[in-house]
């Protein structure tokens, strides 16, 4: 028996090493860039994102690699285009009060163009034709184009003083007052556009009509002119002179304010825009400091905020490459670790100023154990790299998916026949396939001792 299971043992030992012995080894292990394309990315026209391969270091098999994102803006001065209406009453009512306005106005205007010369003007007033003189009431025409959009001081005062000088309207169809500043306004250009509405008294007349009436299907035409013309992005000011609790409307038993009310809604509901009730004697005040504060221009903004940075790697680097930080980012926090559940690193960068560039770099070190079956393959240093960003208020998300690229090569050298092999590489790196076969004629071989064992007492047993 002890004789049979020597020779069975002896038999094993041999089979494992020769098996052993057909196992490649691999030496002389390198590391090698083979493509040093840029990852670029841009922001739109505010800024562009880079990822390169700013140091290879042989020896020590790594790539050290670079991520910088610049806002290309540079700080300047300039101002966003701006674009207003002055909308004034004249009809009856404002004749006790309109050279306030109208001066006031005037301040106004020369107030915004030393602030920037390029805010562009336009004037329109708005009573109603005289009926009795053969004119149609109710129509757009009971508006007039005093000036169009322009950025001349002295031009845009003119066309306000003509309203001083021209025949006062016996009604006020603020409609059609709007309705052809509206129409007045540039369309292809991102212009923020107002249109500040100058009236002491409650509309009574429509495009369209009715004429003469309070309330009704006047305030319900009035109030959908407003609402279309804010819903199309215009900024609506209105300001309403004089108007009290006290005076009532003969025809509608209302007071003048209540009938302004169903129109333009309270100072603190406002149906569109900004609304203010005032007095004559605040008027210039108001117009010259309070709606000049809303409508004045805001430099351009050209900063970049919230950006979020998440550069993905390959499954083939997080097994054989060990990763580490060269340096903190110089603007922002970079998550400590990679993401084991989508293998990538996540940048956040709250505000990119104008001219800033951040930075942010780490090295990828190939391992002594990688696994050889990523011999002699292109790798990619990044699967992907996302970017999200703001700027002025809008939310974007820019990618590529364009990448460094290494490969590791290495010299095989198959074991000499018969005989063990003592060599020790440079790299020692077991070949996963070799190292399989080997271990698979193994488990068969002890299977087979232990199978012809058994035979043998059952056979010894029987007798």
């Amino acid at each position: 028996m002890k004789k049979v299971f020597s020779i069975i043992l002896l038999f094993v030992m041999i089979l494992c090493i020769t098996t052993t012995v057909n196992a490649a080894t691999y030496t002389n292990t390198k590391l090698e860039v083979v493509d040093e394309t840029v990852c670029t990315i841009n922001l739109g026209d505010m800024g562009i994102f880079e990822k390169k391969i700013v140091n290879f270091n042989a020896d020590e098999k790594s790539v050290t690699l670079e991520l910088n994102i610049k806002n290309i803006k540079e700080v300047d001065e300039e101002y966003k285009p701006v674009e207003i209406f002055l909308v004034v009453d004249n009809s009856y009512s404002t004749n006790s009060n309109r050279q306030t306005l109208i001066d006031s106005a005037k301040k106004l205007v020369e107030k915004l163009h030393e602030l920037d010369p390029n805010v562009q003007i336009g004037v329109v007033s708005f009573s109603s034709l005289d009926a009795s003189q053969g004119e149609t009431e109710g129509t757009i025409n009971d508006a007039e184009l005093r000036l169009d959009l322009s950025t001349s001081t002295s031009d845009i005062n003119n066309a306000l003083d003509s309203i001083l000088t021209d025949e006062l309207g016996p009604r006020t169809n603020l409609d059609a007052g709007i309705t052809l500043a509206n129409q007045s306004f540039n369309t292809d250009t991102d212009a923020d556009r107002f249109m500040v509405i100058l009236t002491d008294a409650v509309p009574n007349t429509a495009v369209g009509g009715p004429t003469q009436t309070y309330s009704g299907e006047v305030t319900t035409k009035t109030r959908a002119k407003l609402k279309e013309i804010a819903d199309s992005g215009v900024n609506i000011i209105s300001s309403l002179v004089n108007l009290d609790d006290v005076t009532t409307e003969p025809s509608t038993g209302k007071t003048y304010k209540a009938l302004a009310e169903e129109i333009f809604g309270t100072e603190e509901d406002p149906f569109v825009g900004n609304l203010f009730y005032i007095n004559e004697s605040d008027l210039e005040d108001h117009i010259t400091n309070t709606i000049y504060e809303i409508i004045k221009p805001t430099k351009v903004d050209n900063t970049i905020q919230n950006i979020v940075i998440k550069d993905y790697f390959p499954q083939e680097i997080i097994d054989n490459f060990d990763f580490e930080y060269v340096a903190s980012p110089n603007i922002g926090n970079v998550s400590q670790e990679i993401n084991d559940e989508d293998n990538s690193i996540t940048w956040e960068i709250e505000l990119l100023e104008e001219g800033e560039t951040a930075t942010l770099s780490y090295k990828l070190t190939l391992r002594d154990n990688y696994n050889v079956e990523i011999l002699d393959k292109v790798i990619p240093t990044n699967n992907e790299v996302d970017i999200d960003y703001t700027h002025n208020g809008e939310d974007e998300t820019v990618f590529s998916e364009d990448s460094p690229k290494v490969k590791v090569t290495a010299d095989e050298e198959p074991a000499p026949e018969n005989n063990v092999d003592n060599t020790v590489a440079n790299t020692p790196i077991p070949q996963t396939g070799n190292n399989t076969f080997s271990i698979i004629a193994f488990v068969v071989i002890i299977a087979l001792a232990f199978g012809i064992s058994r035979l043998y007492l059952l056979k010894k047993y029987n007798k």
